[in-house]
């Protein structure tokens, strides 16, 4: 996900060369465990299309108010990062970034955050106010998200990825194929996270397919090898 433009440094800058693989030719990497796949795939579901075959504006607030509503989250403050919990979920929800459009995809700056941050809440107020009105005029463009500068990312993120609360309280955001028991690791050598899948190996160490990249909202930056994760080996086949 993005990690060939540098946006990402979540795993160590290098893995260990020559790369290490077993008479199965299955590969070993080292990295941390960081938690197992626990949510239903059914649970968080992506972003749908309307009747008309295009996304709209209210599907996409709706689909990020169901997905908030869903984690149960009431922690006053997101521990990780120890921000706000809803600035931590949305930052989650777009990767932390904007883009890609006319601008090249970068990392949210402070300002684009403060900015997201009061434009969402304003959204979520004119929602609220709304909600039991039949007036067509207040009714359309309430949970307009287009003005977000992290929109696009969103846009995206919600049609191709699943929300999902780590064991660890980490907001994440992973594939759809995700399946429960699937595993969160970090490896050395990786600019995101990545989805394992434990499968059946030719002996008894056991073994991992990838199922792909995925986003741990305060863990994209190295702060797995500096934590308190321990690190251990993973053989991929």
């Amino acid at each position: 996900m993005f990690a060939q433009r540098g946006i990402f440094g979540a795993g160590r800058a290098k893995c260990t060369v020559p790369v290490q693989v077993d008479p199965f030719w299955n590969l070993f990497l080292k990295g941390y465990f960081i938690s197992t796949i626990t949510s239903d795939k059914d649970t968080f579901h992506v972003l749908k299309r309307d009747y008309h075959g295009i996304w709209s504006g209210p599907a996409e607030y709706e689909t990020m108010m169901d997905w908030w509503a869903k984690t149960g989250f009431t922690d006053n403050k997101y521990a990780p990062t120890g921000e706000d919990p809803f600035q931590a979920f949305w930052r989650s929800i777009a990767a932390d970034c904007q883009g890609p459009g006319v601008k090249r995809m970068a990392r949210l700056s402070d300002e684009d955050i403060a900015a997201d941050q009061a434009a969402l809440q304003a959204v979520r107020e004119k929602a609220e106010q709304a909600r039991n009105t039949t007036d067509e005029d207040e009714v359309f463009g309430r949970n307009d998200l287009s003005d977000l500068r992290c929109y696009r990312m969103i846009i995206r993120m919600l049609k191709d990825w699943r929300f999902c609360l780590t064991d660890s309280k980490h907001f994440s955001m992973i594939p759809t194929k995700s399946e429960p028991g699937d595993i969160l690791v970090v490896l050395d050598g990786a600019k995101v996270p990545i989805v394992l899948r434990p499968v059946q190996g030719d002996d008894l160490e056991e073994k991992f397919q990838v199922i792909g990249g995925a986003y741990i909202h305060g863990l994209m930056d190295g702060e797995g090898f500096m934590g308190e994760w321990k690190e251990r080996g993973f053989y991929i086949c």
